[in-house]
């Protein structure tokens, strides 16, 4: 497999390095890369040469670190991704959440696939830190690449606003799913971990009743068996949650709880998402709704739409016929 870096990347790790040292006295590497680079600035500034021996440079400097010989010793322990992957592309994140792993369109001659991986520089400088974070990112790709897990990269919703609730709620489940399992296997935490999985999960479903929060989370962290499909219904209706976790809600039978409308959840009278449901829905606003929307049972809307049925009067009956003025 071949790994290579994108240059943006390799600069920023080079120059953290150079700092990294500078404050312990050593100026050694940066006397190297200044000398290194002297003589390409004496090409013009729109010289190919020019940027291609910065680069050229760069890599040289790069291989002489060993930053990055924590992913060659992770990549043990997936044969899948060393079966499958011809081609690893380490790309700048600029943050936690840019941090991810995806097949890429590129085509290889060897029919082996190529992957784009996105991480932050400063994972580099921590190397405990730097393993875990490349196994998580590894065990997403693993599972792409498992037939069985069934992954797919197409739209989670019925529209963008939707699709990014949806897959704000599946990335959370996933990331649970993986730190679950790296846990059982005896691996270390890594800088998402049990705490941070919780975090996020608590934060995205705090619409659920609270006491219902932590045993859905248990079930999820405790699953030996998930797939995409499955995933992504769990993350687009919360009643499949509760029901794929054995986690009841405390509102009484199920016939005649309230839906719970989550953050983002589309109204289903406008199907527009929103972050104000409304469940205190009286008998006559719930019977106008129903004279428009007869299989309407989730028993909520959104505020604008209520706003309306607050206001709309009942239709007026068929014989009625309002008087004409005498002027």
């Amino acid at each position: 497999m071949k790994i290579d870096y994108a240059h943006d990347m390799l600069d920023e790790l080079i120059r953290m390095e150079m700092e990294r040292r500078e404050k312990e006295g050593d100026f050694g590497l940066t006397k190297e890369y200044h000398k290194l680079r002297e003589a390409l600035y004496e090409l013009p500034d729109d010289d190919d040469d020019r940027e291609d021996g910065f680069e050229e440079v760069d890599r040289k400097v790069f291989a002489g670190l060993d930053l990055g010989c924590g992913i060659e010793e992770i990549l043990e322990e997936f044969p899948l991704i060393t079966e499958k992957i011809g081609l690893m592309e380490i790309r700048k994140a600029y943050n936690r959440e840019e941090e991810s792993v995806n097949l890429s369109n590129r085509h290889l001659e060897t029919d082996q696939k190529a992957t784009i991986i996105r991480l932050r520089p400063e994972c580099f400088f921590n190397p405990n830190g730097f393993v875990d974070v490349i196994r998580h990112e590894f065990m997403h790709l693993n599972d792409i690449l498992d037939d069985e897990f069934g992954y797919s990269n197409q739209r989670l919703g019925k529209n963008p606003s939707e699709d990014a609730f949806i897959r704000d709620r599946y990335r959370v489940i996933w990331d649970i799913y993986i730190e679950g399992r790296l846990a059982r296997e005896g691996k270390e935490e890594t800088d998402v971990g049990r705490d941070g999985c919780w975090k996020e999960f608590n934060l995205l479903y705090v619409k659920l009743p609270e006491e219902d929060r932590s045993p859905i989370f248990e079930a999820l962290w405790n699953k030996e068996k998930l797939t995409h499909p499955v995933m992504v219904e769990l993350a687009s209706d919360p009643y499949k949650l509760m029901k794929a976790t054995g986690v009841s809600t405390t509102e009484g039978d199920k016939d005649t709880k309230k839906k719970i409308a989550l953050p983002g959840s589309p109204c289903p009278l406008c199907k527009f998402p929103t972050y104000t449901p409304v469940h205190d829905i009286s008998k006559a606003s719930a019977d106008k709704i129903k004279m428009d929307f007869p299989k309407w049972d989730e028993e909520w809307a959104c505020e604008r739409c209520m706003d309306l049925y607050n206001l709309k009067p009942f239709e007026r009956q068929e014989d009625f016929t309002p008087m004409r003025s005498k002027l």
